[in-house]
């Protein structure tokens, strides 16, 4: 058994907030060898998951938002659910 397989994760959503260094990218990408769909948050500079959004092959959004402003929450909430649906797992870094 993979670990794939073993996690079970292949094909959940799951929300990564802090996804734009350090921990939270090193997070994005392994839930991504894991199987998951990822909806990465930043606040502005998404540069580093901008280069792993192309590896990622359609696996990856990035939703730059403010998290301390509810529209912006709102937001990134619309979009990551319109790409992917509903989140499976919230991730916060």
């Amino acid at each position: 058994m993979d670990q794939v397989e073993l996690f079970g994760l292949r094909g959940t959503h799951v929300v990564i907030t802090g996804a734009s260094g350090g921990i939270g990218l090193a997070t994005v990408e392994l839930f991504y060898k894991l199987g998951a769909r990822i909806t990465a948050h930043g606040n502005t500079n998404t540069s580093a998951l901008e280069e792993l959004r192309v590896r990622m092959q359609g696996q990856l959004i990035i939703v730059a938002a403010d998290a301390t402003k509810e529209e912006d929450v709102v937001r990134f909430y619309e979009e990551s659910r319109t790409k992917f649906g509903a989140p499976d797992v919230l991730v916060g870094i």
